[in-house]
């Protein structure tokens, strides 16, 4: 669970607080009328997309290896291989290197933005003022279209089960917890360092190489590497 909640923790600092300041600022003017615990709620629902996303993932892989059993390491090598050409990809695209994935849903952040002022503009005290308003809110939120949440969905990919993926997820959205929560000192100063981004740029990358070899050994091309000490399969 390291993996996800570093990418979650240092990701945040250079991209969420930029993808998530007007998210935040808007959730802000709606809900903190009724106190920080209203923002905790929305944050609590988007970390709960966050996990039904990451179950999903689990699920869609190990239908794949049932679907396919026969040709188990067929398959698990070509999703090694698919989600390390992934990772390589999104850790060029931290670092300035290649053009963000944002850019390739253009049309779909700004339905999902239009759809977000339109949930969040309700008159009504009464609505604004439950608690099941607020975390429905964070689970829309959960829903941006956003690199870092490729990022670790990759990561998720990775997971033997449903369980595990969502558990994963769990980790990432844990790890920007700090960065949101602290977003007007984020937003004054630590936004602006780069090396977090080239930090969780190196994180990537390297899961994208130990992610290939793993692919490469399910299709027998490289060997399987064990630290028997640890009890630890590298790939």
């Amino acid at each position: 669970m390291l993996l996800p909640f570093t990418l979650g923790f240092l990701g945040s600092f250079g991209h969420c607080t930029g993808m998530c300041s007007g998210v935040q600022l808007l959730l802000s003017r709606r809900l903190l009328n009724n106190g920080k615990q209203t923002l905790a709620l929305a944050h609590a629902g988007r970390i709960t997309t966050y996990t039904i996303l990451g179950w999903m993932v689990g699920l869609v892989k190990g239908s794949l290896g049932r679907g396919f059993a026969g040709q188990l390491s067929v398959v698990q090598g070509t999703l090694a291989l698919a989600a390390a050409c992934l990772a390589i990809y999104m850790a060029l695209a931290l670092t300035g290197k290649a053009p963000s994935p944002e850019l390739l849903f253009t049309s779909l952040t700004r339905t999902w933005g239009h759809t977000m002022r339109q949930f969040s503009s309700s008159p009504l005290p009464l609505i604004t003022s439950s608690p099941l308003y607020s975390f429905s809110l964070g689970m829309l939120w959960g829903l941006l279209p956003c690199g870092m949440i490729f990022s670790a969905l990759l990561v998720a990919a990775t997971t033997s089960t449903p369980g595990a993926g969502a558990l994963y997820m769990v980790a990432f959205g844990l790890g920007t917890l700090p960065a949101l929560f602290g977003m007007n000192w984020f937003l004054k100063g630590a936004s602006q360092a780069r090396w977090p981004r080239y930090v969780a740029a190196v994180l990537l990358a390297l899961f994208g190489v130990q992610i290939a070899l793993r692919g490469l050994a399910a299709w027998g091309v490289v060997a399987h590497y064990h630290i028997h000490s640890i009890g630890l399969m590298l790939w």
